[in-house]
């Protein structure tokens, strides 16, 4: 699986295809940084911005962003979600590894949290609790908005006007990088021509690369 779609998926082939799940893989080990396991300080393990003294992105050198070990996203003046919350599917919920003293760190739905990878029914906690949202691991963090004192998962805190967002994550727009000709963002490394997915099945109307893939 070569290509890369989501931070945590991966491709066989590049573009549409990667909506097909049979073409594609998933798992929290895929969302890394070049330098994970090499025991290096200045080899971020964590995915972070280009920095043009790695190997990983020709780019411009910014500074790493400091992230969680488990991908809460940005912290401190860039955070989109609170510090006991994770970003999962658009929306921040209470961290898992709060949630079940540590054991199940690895969020997989709304109401289940896995103990390792792979996730599979023995390995997973799942608490529904007794509303139909706003309970059992489907909830916010402590500073989420409370509806009759449950608190909510809500949508992140909005990407830096210098962006532009999908699926949760903030990314480069694609106005900016294909100069105009493509400046509507379909995924991470799909821009179009016309706005609305529909417009995006034309692969006459799309421009898909990694060089899309960044924040």
């Amino acid at each position: 699986f070569p290509h890369r779609a989501p931070p945590a998926t991966c491709c066989k082939a590049e573009g549409m295809s990667c909506l097909d799940i049979r073409k594609s893989a998933t798992s929290s080990r895929y969302n890394v940084g070049g330098g994970a396991g090499d025991g290096l300080p200045d080899t971020p393990s964590q995915p972070h911005y280009p920095n043009s003294s790695l190997t990983e992105e020709n780019g411009v050198a910014t500074p790493s962003p400091t992230m969680s070990p488990s991908m809460r996203g940005f912290l401190g003046d860039l955070a989109r979600c609170g510090e006991d919350e994770e970003l999962y599917a658009g929306l921040c919920y209470k961290r898992c590894d709060l949630l079940t003293n540590g054991t199940h760190p690895i969020r997989t739905s709304t109401w289940t949290c896995c103990e390792s990878e792979p996730c599979g029914f023995g390995n997973q906690k799942g608490s529904v609790g007794k509303t139909m949202a706003c309970n059992g691991y489907g909830i916010g963090g402590d500073t989420a908005l409370k509806v009759k004192g449950l608190a909510c998962p809500h949508k992140p805190n909005p990407c830096p006007p210098e962006s532009e967002e999908v699926l949760g994550f903030c990314f480069k727009p694609c106005a900016e990088l294909t100069n105009g000709e493509f400046p509507y963002r379909l995924s991470a490394l799909t821009c179009c021509k016309a706005e609305g997915i529909r417009a995006c099945f034309d692969f006459g109307m799309t421009s898909t690369g990694q060089e899309y893939n960044i924040g």
